[in-house]
């Protein structure tokens, strides 16, 4: 039965590979070539993390993008891909991190909510972290008529 799972299992790691993003966050796979990559996959490295796909189905959100996660949260900039999918699984979502462009249009209520452009935006914004971005906009920013995209 382990077999088959297993078996499973790849079928559906290898459905939903994406290479460019595997050589884009992974340092060590930067330079290895498709058939290398998926060599390392079928022969048991089970760290790669093949997809922004994958990063949510680990995360258990499909909000989650990894490549927002990384770049908005500097503790994690230097980390390889399952460091950073841990650190959001252990610190991340007890912190209520804003994981995604669209998490933070969700909670805004704001379709075109920008988080990126509302930090650059305006100034006095600037020192601001993603969630206190997002609580500023919702206490403050939607009565000040402030600019969000």
């Amino acid at each position: 039965m382990e077999d088959a799972n297993e078996s499973k299992y790849i079928e559906m790691i290898l459905s939903i590979i994406d290479y460019d993003f595997i050589r884009r966050t992974d340092n060590d796979l930067v330079n290895k070539t498709d058939k290398q990559i998926k060599h390392l996959i079928l022969t048991g490295k089970d760290d790669i993390i093949v997809s922004q796909t994958h990063a949510q189905l680990i995360v258990q959100d499909d909000l989650f993008d990894y490549d927002f996660y990384k770049s908005h949260y500097y503790e994690v900039a230097d980390m390889n891909p399952n460091n950073v999918l841990n650190h959001y699984l252990l610190h991340g979502k007890n912190r209520k991190c804003i994981i995604s462009h669209k998490h933070a249009q969700l909670l805004t209520q704001t379709p075109n909510f920008n988080i990126d452009f509302y930090k650059s935006y305006h100034a006095d914004l600037h020192h601001m972290r993603p969630l206190k971005l997002v609580n500023h906009y919702i206490n403050f920013g939607k009565t000040e008529n402030r600019q969000c995209s």
